[in-house]
């Protein structure tokens, strides 16, 4: 698999040819990504349950506390590694950190990305996109990238990643947690997206949309496998 997802339209626009072309190729990646991760939708009913053990700590008390008044998607992905021993914690940390700072780099250059880029208005918002800043980043708490994603907790091998969605913009918010887990015989990378709106408020979620739940999942999966690659790759040099 390429190691660098890039789609490039020249001149302005691709004929329908062209449109055809990429749209076949995109069906055929995704339905390729989809068997190298392990995916699963979480339900209301487990949500709760991640609740009451704990495990939604940065979450609203609201939102945590009455699950029935919002509209939630919650979907993990999971990609392992039997070539990766789960690391000690120090070296955790570095490793972890590189590979944030390998996806988030690769992330800022997706088309997601650019329509934030659009969105952004301060000068610090849209700096906050370029390679230099992100591969600088050590991913604690507060650092932002991509204009509007902000670190709300990190540990040694687990980041929480919260959505700033500007004011004009649907009251809609989010989390991305990525972490690294000790398996048997190995080490999983683990992607959870989690959107969520008042059930009133009327709000379709980003995920609901299938072009853009689509175009996620291409690139949440592509990074989840390439991102294992990279691992493994460093995993000997650090």
């Amino acid at each position: 698999m390429d190691h660098v997802l890039q789609i490039t339209l020249v001149g302005g626009g691709v004929g329908a040819a062209g449109l055809a072309a990429l749209y076949v190729w995109a069906q055929q990646l995704h339905h390729s990504l989809v068997q190298q991760v392990k995916h699963k939708s979480v339900t209301t009913k487990e949500l709760k349950g991640m609740r009451d053990r704990g495990e939604l700590e940065t979450l609203s008390p609201h939102l945590t506390r009455d699950l029935e008044d919002y509209k939630i998607i919650y979907d993990i992905d999971e990609r392992s590694s039997n070539s990766v021993a789960f690391p000690a914690r120090e070296r955790l940390d570095k490793l972890f950190t590189q590979l944030l700072r390998r996806n988030m780099s690769l992330f800022a250059r997706f088309p997601q990305s650019w329509t934030l880029w659009l969105i952004a208005k301060s000068p610090e918002q849209r700096e906050s996109f370029s390679q230099a800043h992100i591969k600088a980043l050590n991913f604690r708490e507060d650092d932002v990238f991509c204009g509007f994603y902000r670190v709300v907790k990190r540990t040694s091998g687990r980041v929480e990643i919260g959505m700033a969605i500007p004011a004009q913009q649907p009251p809609i918010e989010g989390r991305l947690i990525i972490s690294l887990r000790e398996q048997e015989g190995g080490t999983a990378m683990r992607t959870e997206t989690l959107q969520w709106t008042e059930a009133r408020s009327g709000a379709v979620l980003p995920l609901d949309r299938r072009p853009i739940r689509f175009m996620h999942e291409v690139a949440s999966w592509w990074l989840l496998v390439t991102g294992v690659e990279y691992l493994e790759k460093i995993s000997s040099e650090i």
